[in-house]
Order: structure tokens, then sequence, then C-alpha cells
């Protein structure tokens, strides 16, 4: 049997559940979700709302109540709605940065 799935991603997804700030370049204000995994170059969002595909987008990733969130952006890639009022976005992220993603890794487990 063929496999028709093609794995596109470059980078390896680690699941990480933490809090979002997050502000779609062109919409006024910003919002609050949370991660379900990351990578060195993106984030799966669980949100309430559907965002828009290939808008711009702004995220401020808090990966401890001590510490200054890590700041990013992307665009976004894809989003489903997985249940009612609850959605999940994937973010395809400008710059890869190994040192952020290490970071999130060590503190987030």
């Amino acid at each position: 049997m063929i496999d028709l799935y093609q794995e596109k991603r470059s980078f390896v997804r680690f699941p990480r559940i933490m809090p979002v700030k997050f502000s779609v370049v062109g919409n006024n204000g910003e919002a609050i979700a949370h991660t379900h995994d990351v990578s060195a170059k993106g984030v799966g969002l669980i949100i309430e709302k559907a965002l828009p595909v290939e808008a711009r987008i702004e995220l401020w990733l808090y990966t401890t109540q001590d510490q200054e969130p890590v700041y990013t952006q992307g665009h976004i890639v894809w989003c489903k709605m997985v249940a009612p009022n609850v959605y999940r976005s994937g973010i395809d992220l400008d710059k890869v940065d190994f040192m952020e993603i290490g970071c999130i890794l060590r503190l987030r487990g």
C-alpha cells in the first residue's frame, strides 16, 4: 500500500502547552490562546475563534510566570474547528530560532 501522506514539516514538533498572547496583523486587539505543540519553525495553537489563513500574526509565548515572554512572528498556515468554539491552527514562524526553542523545551515538559 502506498502512503499518500507526505510530511511537510522540516522540524519535529514537541507537545508543549503554555499560554500565548497573540495579535493578527491588521486586526485591532490581542487575544489569549495556548500552544498545542512547538518546533523551531512553527507553533500549533488552540484558540476560541477561527484565524484567517495566510494572515500575519505576532505571538508572545509565556514560558514561565517569572520570565519575559518569547516574542515571535509568522503567518497562519491552517485553521480548523475541532469542537464547538475550539479551533486548532498551525503557525509558520518567520525565522528559525534554536536558542529560543531550546529554552522553551527545557522549561516546559
